[in-house]
């Protein structure tokens, strides 16, 4: 799994208060969510409605966005002007134009985080979903849909249920939150805050947060994994390690969609083709899983393999499916053996 860094995100009671203080929400339910806005799926526009009917019932609220406000990106118009549409006013504020642009520095995120009372995120699928964990580091119990990691990483505050599945052009699906169990959660959120009960929720995020610190993750999973790595890359070792790579036409396929505005197409078909080909793999001759004999099947992007099989000192070929498209056209096409 992921890690955070709990050196550099913690509670931090001054911190917070002058954050506060520069937000000017240092008397109101501070909802904070933190994380890009390149696509639909992190589904700003639903968390928009639910917070415009519980601001409706509690005008003492506010909602800090971080994330890429100012542009049109692969078809999701810009949020900056959504919450005027829907009569939220300043309750809904967003950070400084130059942090798109420069980023923000730790100190910045971490006393960001410290401003928070709750922090959302009803995104439609996380591979894993770091602000939820930086943010319980910092002590603030998180809203989050109940899919995929975001299930895992909710270890202080509340899961909303999934309505409905949506399909899409990755050839998978993606979960839409169930908005008014979100509005109910927020609910339930509020009431603590109104009766001081939230320290509790705060401590036992910031617990559940140092189970993955990046010190005792490397020696609980990474480590063994590189171990065992090792050992399957070791000529005579117990595993066969296969890359999976497509014909020429495939891969040039892929390099013409990406000319002018297609890349968002190009790398939808990339992903759903590389799927494909695994499963293929798996399923045909180069990867027949027989008896007593396992297969390591290495992605198809290669970027990551590669470079962990050089840390290793393992000598294989590099074939992507697209990374170095210039070089593998120039080489013949041909398998690659078992170590």
């Amino acid at each position: 799994p992921h890690g955070v860094d709990i050196e550099n995100y913690y509670p931090d009671e001054d911190i917070r208060r002058e954050a506060r203080k520069a937000f000017d929400c240092s008397d109101v339910l501070t909802i904070g969510t933190i994380g890009l806005n390149v696509d639909e799926r992190k589904n700003y526009e639903g968390m928009m409605r639910v917070f415009q009917r519980f601001h409706q019932k509690h005008p003492d609220s506010v909602w800090l966005i971080y994330t890429r406000w100012n542009e049109n990106r692969n078809g999701v118009p810009a949020l900056v002007d959504l919450p005027k549409a829907l009569g939220l006013g300043d309750a809904v504020r967003f950070n400084k134009p130059i942090l798109i642009y420069r980023g923000a520095l730790k100190q910045e995120m971490n006393a960001t985080y410290n401003a928070f009372d709750v922090f959302m995120l009803l995104s439609k699928g996380e591979g894993f979903g770091l602000p939820i964990l930086e943010a319980q580091s910092c002590g603030v119990p998180v809203l989050v849909t109940d899919s995929t990691a975001m299930t895992e990483l909710c270890g202080s505050g509340w899961l909303a249920r999934v309505e409905k599945e949506q399909w899409t052009g990755l050839n998978a699906f993606r979960d839409l939150v169930d908005e008014n169990d979100a509005l109910e959660k927020l609910e339930l959120a509020y009431d603590l805050w109104v009766r001081g009960k939230m320290p509790k929720l705060k401590s036992t995020a910031r617990r559940f947060a140092l189970d993955y610190n990046w010190d005792k993750i490397v020696k609980k999973y990474w480590r063994p994994f590189m171990d065992s790595a090792k050992e399957m890359i070791t000529p005579g070792g117990k595993y066969k390690i296969f890359y999976i790579r497509t014909a020429r036409q495939e891969k040039r396929k892929w390099s013409e969609l990406r000319v002018g505005d297609n890349s968002q197409q190009a790398d939808i078909w990339y992903n759903h083709n590389r799927n494909e080909i695994c499963l293929d793999m798996l399923k045909n001759g180069q990867g027949d899983l027989t008896k007593n004999k396992k297969v390591l099947a290495l992605g198809a992007a290669g970027w990551a393999e590669g470079q962990l099989l050089k840390g290793l000192d393992a000598e294989v070929e590099r074939t992507d499916i697209i990374g170095g498209l210039a070089e593998i056209d120039k080489q013949p096409i041909k398998e690659v053996d078992a170590l």
